[in-house]
């Protein structure tokens, strides 16, 4: 007789607020968060100059008071804007860590024992410069599914003053863990089903239309070759290369000549994607 596994644990459902992102949007909005976080995590640690670890939680629906009510106060939360696409969204950073950041922007050797205060407007200001970097990464993050021009429309420290949804409104919300040498927070991406809505649309009609089956081999192959033909590729035509000791090349100076000793009867190399496809005959003087 078959057994029951209780390995998973039951969610709850509320038939009264049926999920509006389904699967496929929910995947996809996690590849959006994990793409974030590896990319902000390098732009913080190169803006804080010491090593800064963003790593995805997860994603999650719910309404925005559910989410205004589990953020702590203060906090640090930049509305922003995400055009084309309209309303508005929030990215929420974790005060504690920003303390670290900022006293590493300032010179210090961190370790800030600052973690509820609320933000000063210098410490905001300061504060900016991280959501700014933030918002460039989280632009990039979502070319795989729209693209985005967040701009920081303004700070701020209490939740509850933050009107970016309706309150029962649903949302959805990308966190991540943010780590800065020992101190630790929860960051957050909120964004309104009602403004992701047009994105989530025509991510819904591409994965429809790639699922349509093809029936010629050969459309599909011209179709591959007419996609080969738009990738760029690197192209570089190359002389010999020249041996330089490391005292010759730190005595270079602005005005000095490098003999490159290429005859000119040798065909200059050229390289696509840095593998060498051809040789060409120069059309040069006498020996370089």
């Amino acid at each position: 007789m078959p057994t029951r596994s209780t390995s998973s644990t039951p969610t709850l459902y509320d038939f009264r607020r049926p999920h509006k992102f389904n699967r496929e949007h929910v995947r996809a909005l996690q590849i959006v968060g994990e793409t974030f976080a590896r990319r902000f995590a390098s732009t913080l640690s190169t803006t804080v100059r010491t090593i800064c670890e963003v790593s995805l939680e997860g994603v999650s629906q719910l309404t925005y008071e559910e989410y205004i009510r589990a953020l702590p106060n203060p906090a640090c939360m930049a509305i922003i804007s995400l055009a084309p696409l309209p309303g508005t969204a929030a990215l929420n950073l974790p005060v504690p860590v920003l303390y670290e950041a900022i006293d590493h922007l300032l010179g210090g050797p961190g370790g800030s024992t600052l973690s509820d205060h609320p933000l000063t407007e210098i410490e905001m200001a300061l504060a900016r410069q991280v959501q700014d970097r933030a918002l460039v990464e989280l632009a990039r993050s979502f070319d795989s599914i729209i693209t985005l021009t967040p701009q920081l429309l303004h700070q701020e420290a209490n939740p509850q003053f933050a009107q970016v949804a309706v309150s029962t409104d649903l949302i959805v919300s990308i966190t991540f863990t943010m780590r800065i040498g020992d101190r630790e927070g929860q960051a957050s991406i909120c964004i309104p089903y009602a403004s992701m809505q047009p994105a989530l649309e025509d991510l819904t009609g591409n994965i429809a239309r790639a699922a349509i089956p093809v029936s010629e081999p050969a459309m599909v192959g011209q179709a591959l070759l007419d996609g080969l033909d738009q990738v760029p590729v690197s192209v570089s035509v190359r002389f010999n290369e020249v041996a330089l000791s490391s005292a010759e090349i730190i005595d270079l100076r602005e005005g000095d000549v490098l003999a490159l000793h290429h005859p000119v009867d040798e065909p200059l190399a050229v390289s696509v994607g840095g593998k060498v496809e051809m040789r060409k005959a120069t059309e040069v003087g006498p020996e370089m």
